[in-house]
């Protein structure tokens, strides 16, 4: 009896057309249903985007009534954070600024934040009002002025005041309008105005007493502005006194 193999030839011949050939020094590949690469300039864009999201959040938090260069450093890393998280979203953008910007992509969204720069700095930032009674801070400035210390009134000016006005130009000030005056007889207090983020004044809020003072020889307005500053105190924020004298009836 003729003995029979239990696998014909042809059917080896299938088998080793189907399988794979290895070939030396082979590596396996592993496959998955993502395709594509990522950059890594991208992907640092990122990264870097939601680091001074975060940072911008944890300083919101920290830093209540913030100062106009502190509003100006946050509007810029937004604008860096918005940019870097545009980078690894898709479709295209493009922004015109009349004829002066033109942007496309990440940094057209950079632009976007930064051109609108004066409504997020009036409308996100949070000003708290503090619990301290302003009243005996303007107080206090005042009988500084009187007392020609003029030194100490401008310690208690806040730090936006300060770099709008020096030390020095504060004096020459002080000398040439308030000097003259010399020393108030009696100073009334004539009305509050509270405010919220003044047009022409950095972003906050203030508080103005207004008074009339009466000098020697006649009678002033006079107005002390107070903003409410990252320790939820106030501080001096203006003063100005009218060069014209105003009738002193409310005085006597």
């Amino acid at each position: 009896m003729p003995w029979l193999p239990l696998c014909p030839a042809n059917i080896w011949t299938t088998l080793g057309a189907a399988m794979p050939v290895a070939k030396p020094n082979s590596r396996f590949r592993f496959t998955t249903g993502l395709t594509g690469s990522l950059d890594i300039n991208v992907l640092l864009s990122f990264v870097f985007g939601v680091l001074f999201l975060a940072v911008m959040l944890i300083f919101s938090v920290l830093y209540p009534n913030p100062t106009a260069s502190q509003i100006r450093i946050w509007i810029t890393a937004l604008a860096l954070s918005a940019a870097g998280v545009g980078a690894v979203l898709p479709g295209f953008l493009e922004v015109k600024y009349k004829s002066i910007v033109r942007a496309t992509g990440a940094l057209g969204l950079f632009v976007i934040v930064y051109l609108f720069q004066p409504a997020i700095e009036r409308s996100v930032p949070s000003f708290p009002e503090p619990t301290q009674d302003p009243a005996p801070i303007a107080t206090s400035f005042l009988t500084l002025l009187d007392q020609g210390n003029t030194a100490a009134a401008y310690a208690m000016f806040d730090p936006d005041a300060k770099q709008s006005v020096s030390l020095e130009t504060f004096q020459s000030m002080y000398q040439s309008v308030r000097a003259p005056e010399r020393a108030a007889k009696t100073r009334t207090l004539a009305g509050v105005q509270n405010e919220l983020n003044p047009s022409g004044a950095p972003p906050g809020r203030y508080r103005i007493f207004s008074y009339i003072t009466k000098f020697a020889n006649d009678c002033r307005i006079e107005a002390v502005g107070l903003k409410a500053n990252q320790s939820l105190t106030w501080s001096i924020s203006s003063y100005n006194i009218s060069l014209a004298a105003v009738p002193c009836t409310t005085t006597q």
